[in-house]
């Protein structure tokens, strides 16, 4: 997913948000791993992604355009697909 990210952060040079992507040299755990992050954060739009979660092309951008089109919404939960496309129940 890292790599989905940078790719996406290097086709959209001119946008208007930022993104810091945290790396560290050690695995400390998936949830200390998302408190540090939500810790640093600053910016009003946070996604929290699974390291083995496979980004659609189109995600972000989409996601972000949600989230500006509709100011009162306060999470997002995408919805999770198999490999062949199948909607998988995730509630």
């Amino acid at each position: 997913t890292i790599y989905e990210i940078e790719k996406f952060l290097i086709e959209n040079k001119r946008r208007d948000f930022t993104c810091e992507i945290i790396r560290n040299e050690k695995n400390e755990g998936y949830t200390r791993a998302i408190n540090q992050g939500l810790f640093r954060v600053k910016e009003p739009y946070i996604l929290i992604i699974n390291p083995d979660v496979k980004v659609l092309d189109g995600f972000f951008n989409s996601i972000i355009s949600f989230f500006k089109e509709n100011p009162a919404t306060g999470i997002v939960a995408p919805q999770h697909l198999t490999e062949n496309g199948r909607i998988i129940s995730s509630c």
